[in-house]
């Protein structure tokens, strides 16, 4: 309720000046006509995001954020030892090292300069420039994908943007956001080979996909989901484009084999260690006991969904589907923080609202199942990838979540980098909402009040402050 007067305004405003933009002409407008370019507006994002992540950086704990002070041993053995830590070496020394290698570095060029806390809260500068990557991604997506509309493309900038996901995980240190960033360009490039129109590709083009696909899997093991998408984008070019058998063999070769020069020494070492290639934090050969004891799962935590709208803060502890949307659309999990000392200094009215304003983006996520592949157009095939690659990411999570039962294996963390499929998705869907005049300002306005409150939710104004208002809210 004590946001209701700033959303109130931010909604009567908008849908004033949508309206009578629309009445400036006797005609009905050409969607976006009047709209800056997109390639401008996203400096204005960037500025945007930017200026948030700078005010956060010394005003979040050095402590916040999901495993951070063991991301911070990694980096300090690599310092230490010149080496990279095997997965038995630590809680986080699981993780594949590309992250940490670009950190340590950086902690060390800082080290003698700074405290211990200050040096981990400018490490945070590596996730800020990943997520201002992933928004020039976002862009680069959405121009491909709607070249002709701009208001859908700025539909996407700014869910991309802004999902609060996005936001709160490059606020701290941690591996994700490189390895979103990076998935996010694969992802991209599997957009350029689906998109009409269409030309060959030359083997350049896959030697470059290969090359970004064996970064990612050197910055987070995640990125082997792509394997599939990337074989299926492939041999769904050569049909549009009507090439060979061979044309397919030849560019799935050229980019297996370019990932696995670039990533393949890591995952062959596990395995002369460990006998696996892939080493889990959870894998029983680490010899490390998670801090939770496991419990158990029943029909409800996998068939659940209403109290990440009620209660959204833990609500992921409930059910999957909780998990992911409160992970998704807030902090549902106060970045792994649940001591009153150490809780994330978000705006906490602005961030739990987020949990009910973020309807109307679900809402068009979940028309472009429907619309996006319905109907027939340039879009289609980078809403069914977009459909196909988050599914299957959610049904490993979902696996995961079954044989892990631990409250926190859910987050829609994981899935960081498929933020182009989130931002295609919700500018697709949002496009049947845009035809008539009055749904048109009515949607824009209830979009924009979601827009405002995920900034305001975690733009740091004082972090003692906000403690304040936290323990109030308790």
């Amino acid at each position: 309720m004590k946001i209701l007067p700033y959303l109130v305004l931010i909604f009567t405003v908008t849908t004033l000046l949508s309206l009578r933009g629309d009445s400036a002409s006797e005609e009905r407008p050409e969607p976006g006509k009047r709209l800056p370019e997109p390639s401008r507006f996203r400096f204005y994002v960037f500025a945007a995001w930017l200026i948030l992540s700078v005010n956060n950086m010394f005003k979040i704990s050095s402590h916040i954020g999901y495993d951070v002070m063991q991301h911070i041993k990694y980096i300090d053995f690599i310092v230490t030892e010149a080496a990279l830590p095997l997965a038995t070496d630590g809680w986080q020394m699981f993780q594949a090292p590309l992250y940490y290698l670009i950190s340590a570095p950086l902690q060390g060029l800082l080290t003698p300069w700074f405290l211990p806390g200050t040096v981990v809260q400018m490490l945070r500068i590596i996730p800020i420039l990943c997520g201002l990557l992933q928004i020039e991604i976002v862009y680069r997506a959405s121009r491909l994908v709607f070249p002709q509309r701009k208001d859908l493309q700025y539909i996407a900038i700014i869910t991309g943007s802004l999902l609060p996901m996005h936001i709160y995980i490059c606020q701290v240190v941690g591996n994700e956001p490189l390895a979103g960033c990076l998935i996010s360009l694969v992802i991209l490039y599997c957009l350029k080979l689906i998109v009409v129109p269409q030309e060959e590709k030359q083997p350049r083009f896959f030697v470059l996909l290969g090359l970004f696909w064996g970064l990612s899997l050197l910055s987070k093991v995640t990125a082997v989901l792509l394997s599939p998408v990337l074989v299926l984008s492939i041999l769904a070019h050569s049909r549009m484009v009507k090439l060979p058998h061979k044309y397919v063999i030849s560019s799935v070769s050229i980019v297996f084999s370019v990932s696995l020069l670039t990533a393949g020494w890591y995952y062959f070492r596990n395995y002369l260690e460990f006998g696996s290639f892939f080493v889990g934090g959870w894998d029983p050969s680490r010899g490390f006991q998670w801090w939770q004891d496991p419990g158990y799962r029943t029909w409800s935590h996998l068939l659940s969904f209403d109290q990440s709208l009620v209660t959204p803060v833990f609500s992921g502890a409930i059910g999957f589907w909780d998990a992911l949307y409160s992970t998704l659309w807030l902090d549902g999990f106060n970045s792994a923080e649940s001591t009153f000392q150490r809780r994330p200094p978000w705006n906490i009215h602005f961030m739990t609202a987020g949990a009910l304003l973020a309807v109307i983006p679900t809402l068009f996520i979940l028309s472009s199942i429907w619309y996006g592949v319905r109907k027939q157009n340039p879009s289609r095939n980078a809403v069914i990838l977009s459909i196909g690659t988050l599914a299957l990411f959610i049904a490993v999570v979902l696996d995961l979540y079954i044989q892990l039962p631990i409250y926190s294996t859910a987050k829609s963390s994981y899935t960081l980098g498929l933020l182009p499929c989130y931002a295609l998705l919700a500018a697709a869907g949002a496009e049947p909402f845009l035809g008539n005049r009055i749904t048109r300002s009515i949607t824009i306005a209830a979009f924009s009040c979601w827009v405002f409150a995920a900034y305001a939710a975690y733009f740091v104004m004082d972090a003692q402050h906000w403690i304040f208002y936290a323990y109030l809210w308790d």
